[in-house]
C-alpha cells in the first residue's frame, strides 16, 4: 500500500470517515470502542468498591495515632462523567517538556463511558505540516517523513495544605503493548520547579510512572527540595513488583500525613514510608516545609524520548504505533478535617534561604550555639568572681590594675 493510501486507511480507521462522521477525539473513540467496551464494564480491578471505603495503610495508622476525618475534595475529585467535569482543570498547549516531538493538547481527551480518555497517537509529517488528524498513522514513517506524536497532559485543581489522601483508578490501554511509553499520575506542590541554583521547598509525588517496557515494576518517586549542591531536587525512590500493568485496571495512591509519605498500589504499599529520615539534605524544617503547601495533580502518557534515559526502552520507529489511551476510571482526593483547638498537622518550618546562607541540618545556626555557650561560661565566671571578692581571697584592688 502506498503511502497515501496507508494514510487515508490509518485516518479512516482512527477517526471515522468511513462512516462519514467527523473528524475529531470523539469520532476516534467511537472506533476504539470495540476493544474498549468490555474492558469499560469491569473496571474495579483489584479493589472493588468505592474507593471513599478503602482503609489507610497500617503504616499511616501507626504514624498518626488516631482514626482521622476525611472528607472528599469535590473539587479535585471526579467520575468523569461529562465534559464539564474538566472545565476547571489546566491543559497543556505546548510541547512536552521531557520530549518535544510529542505535542500536547486539549483535543486529546475526551470524556466517554464515565472515563477521563487521554489518546497518544503518532503522526508521520512532511514539509511544515504540524501533528493533525490527517496525518496520523500508525504503521512507521516513510523516508523523508518526520515522526511526531502527540497526546496531553491535565493538572487537576489546588488542593489545600494539610493532610491528604489521593487514590486513581486508571488503565492503560491500546490493541497492542509496546516499548515507550509511560502513563503518569503524580503531583507537584505550590513552588516553582528547581532552577538556577535557587534553594526553595520544591515537592513532588510520583505516584505511579510505570514504563511500558517494564510493566512488572511500579517506580514511585518523591522529590524533595532544590537543596543538592547542584541545586537540584533530592530524589528517594519506591518499587514494587507487580504482575504486568499494561491493560488492566488499578488504584494507585499517596497518603501523605503528619510528615509521612506513604505511596499505594491496589490498597497495599508501595515500598517503606517515606520521612525526613529518609532525606540527606532536608532536616524536619525543610521536609515541613515541603509537605505543607497546596498540591494538585498531573496525569499524562509521556512518549519516552530516543536517549533521554539509557535504562529506558524507546519507541522503536520502524513498528507499529497503536492508539494509546490512558483511561482515568474516577480520582478520588481525600483532605483531614481537624478541630481548631488540635495542634497543627506539621510544626512551623523557617523560610529557605536563597543567599546561601543556610542553617545547619539539624536546624540551628552554629555561630549561634557558639555565641550561647560562650555567654554561659562568662556567666559563671563572674559568679565565681563575686563569691572570691566578698569571701577575700581576691584584694579588690589587684582588679583595678587591670
Amino acid at each position: 500500500m502506498n503511502k497515501s493510501l496507508k494514510t487515508a486507511s490509518a485516518v479512516a480507521c482512527v477517526f471515522g470517515l468511513m462512516s462519514g462522521s467527523p473528524l475529531g477525539p470523539v469520532s476516534a473513540q467511537a472506533q476504539t470502542r470495540e476493544h474498549l467496551g468490555g474492558e469499560l464494564a469491569n473496571r474495579s480491578g483489584a479493589t472493588p468498591g468505592r474507593l471513599e471505603s478503602h482503609p489507610l495503610t497500617s503504616y499511616t495508622l501507626e504514624r498518626i495515632e488516631r482514626e482521622p476525618y476525611l472528607e472528599k475534595d469535590a473539587a479535585s475529585s471526579s467520575h468523569f462523567d461529562a465534559e464539564s467535569d474538566i472545565d476547571h482543570w489546566h491543559f497543556f498547549e505546548r510541547d512536552s517538556w521531557l520530549n518535544p516531538a510529542q505535542k500536547l493538547s486539549r483535543k486529546n481527551v475526551t470524556i466517554h463511558d464515565g472515563v477521563l480518555d487521554i489518546v497518544t497517537r503518532r503522526h508521520c509529517l512532511s514539509g511544515s505540516e504540524t501533528q493533525a488528524p490527517e496525518n496520523v498513522s500508525e504503521s512507521p514513517c516513510d523516508p523523508g517523513e518526520v515522526e511526531k506524536f502527540s497526546g496531553a497532559r491535565i493538572h487537576g485543581p489546588k488542593i489545600p495544605a494539610g493532610n491528604f489522601r489521593v487514590q486513581v483508578r486508571a488503565k492503560a490501554t491500546a490493541e497492542s503493548q509496546i516499548d515507550g511509553l509511560r502513563p503518569s499520575i503524580w503531583m507537584q506542590n505550590d513552588t516553582s520547579y528547581c532552577s538556577q541554583g535557587i534553594r526553595r521547598p520544591y515537592g513532588e509525588l510520583d505516584i505511579t510512572e510505570f514504563y511500558t517496557s517494564r510493566a512488572t515494576t511500579n517506580y514511585s518517586a518523591t522529590h524533595l527540595g532544590c537543596y543538592k549542591p547542584s541545586g537540584g531536587s533530592e530524589n528517594i525512590m519506591r518499587r514494587k513488583s507487580v504482575e504486568n500493568m499494561f491493560d488492566s485496571w488499578h488504584v494507585w495512591g499517596v497518603e501523605v500525613f503528619d510528615g509521612q509519605i506513604v505511596y499505594t498500589f491496589d490498597g497495599e504499599p508501595v515500598g517503606l514510608p517515606v520521612t525526613a529520615q529518609d532525606s540527606h539534605y532536608l532536616n524536619e524544617g525543610r521536609f515541613s516545609a515541603v509537605l505543607n503547601q497546596p498540591w494538585h495533580l498531573i496525569l499524562n502518557n509521556l512518549v519516552e524520548r530516543d536517549g533521554a534515559m539509557p535504562w529506558v526502552a524507546h519507541v522503536d520507529p520502524q513498528k507499529d504505533f497503536p492508539e494509546q489511551h490512558f483511561l482515568i476510571d474516577e480520582v478520588l482526593v481525600q483532605v483531614e478535617k481537624r478541630s481548631d483547638s488540635e495542634p497543627g498537622v506539621f510544626e512551623e518550618a523557617p523560610e529557605p534561604s536563597v543567599d546561601g546562607g543556610d542553617p545547619a541540618e539539624d536546624g540551628s545556626s552554629l555561630p549561634g550555639q557558639a555565641m550561647l555557650v560562650l555567654l554561659s561560661v562568662l556567666g559563671i565566671l563572674g559568679g565565681v568572681l563575686h563569691v572570691l571578692l566578698r569571701a577575700g581571697v581576691i584584694n579588690p584592688g589587684f582588679l583595678g590594675r587591670w
